[in-house]
């Protein structure tokens, strides 16, 4: 009897998970149409964090997220940050989190619903790339001030499938924006879609983590000529050793600690790129 109800819900939740996340899509899609510009600021690099989206009621970043976006922006010295979830609107996390079943029983869904949402994000930019690609591109624009050069430089700081959010929207960004287009991702779980419009792309890689070997295996999309690995240690995707983890491994050194020395050294090997950057 358990083992059936066991085989039903394997079954179940990968249909359940993608329907979830086709009308996550629809929500953000249709609001983000809604253009609410933003003041005038003159910019000429932003920073975009843009991890993978695997809780969608999520308004707010984690408070290891906002270190580690702290520490990039002594670093690097953007004229601007984006610093809140994809899609970047409170009234979708608002709406969702009405919608969403995982609220009745916790306050975020479970580690294997986490998983199947990255996974879908990361299937709908590679089966529907024109599509899925300018709502990704449409909902950054529209957190950006009013354009001030004529080549803006966008740097993204992604975790797990934000990666491939990244790479979806680049086309479309390139085309609009005529942007120079740079990522740094930790734990990227994408597919390569995209990679042509990357200048340069920084893969901060964990030992342990299986989600990047499967991501290898199944798409082979860290063998072009502007990607680099960067080994972050022996972590794991998910949980306390996950790249933003609490689990101290060497020295005295958390995961998350270990994640944002990897962040340094892609950030500076990125600054030697452009002399117009200062290093701090």
């Amino acid at each position: 009897m358990i083992l059936g109800w066991l085989l039903i819900a394997i079954l179940i939740l990968p249909v359940f998970t993608l329907l979830e996340t086709m009308l996550w899509w629809a929500f953000w899609s249709i609001e983000s149409h809604q253009i609410n510009p933003n003041p005038p600021q003159t910019w000429h690099t932003t920073v975009i964090f843009l991890t993978g989206t695997s809780n969608y009621a999520r308004s707010s970043l984690d408070p290891e997220q906002i270190r580690l976006l702290k520490r990039v922006q002594t670093i690097l010295h953007p004229d601007f940050v984006v610093a809140s979830p994809f899609p970047y609107t409170q009234f979708t996390a608002f709406r969702w989190k009405r919608f969403s079943p995982w609220f009745i029983w916790h306050s975020s869904p479970p580690l294997i619903v986490i998983s199947l949402h990255n996974l879908w994000q990361t299937v709908l930019v590679l089966i529907a790339p024109r599509r899925y690609g300018q709502d990704i591109a449409r909902c950054l624009i529209n957190t950006l001030p009013p354009q001030s050069f004529a080549r803006p430089r966008l740097i993204f700081i992604c975790g797990s499938a934000g990666a491939a959010l990244a790479l979806g929207a680049a086309k479309h960004l390139h085309e609009v924006l005529h942007a120079e287009i740079n990522i740094i991702a930790y734990g990227g779980f994408f597919h390569g879609y995209g990679l042509q419009h990357i200048q340069q792309f920084f893969s901060l890689e964990g030992d342990n983590d299986m989600w990047i070997s499967i991501a290898d295996w199944f798409f082979n999309s860290r063998s072009r000529g502007q990607f680099k690995r960067i080994s972050t240690g022996p972590h794991m995707h998910h949980g306390n050793k996950g790249y933003l983890g609490s689990h101290v491994f060497v020295e005295g050194k958390t995961a998350e600690d270990m994640t944002i020395e990897s962040v340094e050294i892609a950030c500076k090997e990125l600054i030697s790129q452009y002399p117009d950057f200062r290093i701090t």
